[in-house]
């Protein structure tokens, strides 16, 4: 009896693990559908004043050999921004992580404001994503981290979209879609680059061939 109860778990643990990777296998589809319009940006960043940049102790944000670079330690999330003012967009960039400490975050923003408000688009170098929002001192949580096999770990490249229309946010990685939510925090400002490390660590991320695309949500008609 006992074996047969001991085979029995062990298949259950088996199916388990085998739905997990089929879930890994085949990536979510998005329930809404969008379709974008003018370009608004594009930007290869070979033009030391294309971005917002500026340096304080431990921290540097620039342009830098055609990409935009962030460099900083733990003191929390740093961030650059444009300067026009958007509402509905899509924001597709190339991120390249070079620095090797994997507890970080780093990706893009819509809707941000000089002081740090808006909605943040983070992938890590651990292999998590997340969407969250910057309300006064505070960068909350919309989405939480989840694990996504979509990131390449490390020292590395992943493209990064964020998709701002409306209420409704989503994070596309890699061309996959990943997640989507709705939040209605914040339905204008400007786009930007983030970055942190995790306590002790530090993060070194460029971002390049910038393009942001008016957007809006297609109803099918």
């Amino acid at each position: 009896m006992l074996s047969k109860l001991l085979s029995k778990l062990l298949f259950i643990a088996m199916l388990a693990a085998a739905c997990q990777n089929i879930s890994e296998i085949m990536p979510r589809e998005p329930t809404v559908r969008y379709t974008t319009g003018e370009l608004l940006i594009e930007e290869s960043f070979d033009s030391a004043e294309s971005w917002e940049s500026w340096s304080v102790e431990g921290v540097n944000l620039r342009v830098w050999e055609g990409t935009f670079r962030i460099t900083a330690g733990d003191q929390g999330y740093v961030w650059a921004i444009n300067d026009d003012i958007h509402t509905d967009v899509v924001i597709e960039v190339r991120t390249r992580q070079l620095s090797s400490h994997a507890n970080n975050g780093y990706g893009v923003m819509c809707r941000a404001q000089p002081n740090g408000d808006g909605y943040y688009f983070l992938i890590s170098g651990d292999g998590y994503y997340s969407i969250r929002r910057g309300a006064g001192s505070e960068v909350q949580e919309v989405v939480p981290w989840e694990a996504s096999s979509m990131i390449q770990q490390g020292i590395g490249a992943n493209d990064i979209r964020a998709v701002c229309i409306g209420r409704y946010l989503a994070l596309y990685i890699n061309g996959v879609f990943v997640v989507e939510t709705e939040d209605n925090a914040a339905f204008q400002g400007y786009v930007g680059f983030t970055a942190a490390a995790s306590e002790g660590g530090e993060v070194d991320v460029t971002f390049d061939n910038l393009t942001v695309y008016e957007a809006s949500i297609d109803d099918g008609s």
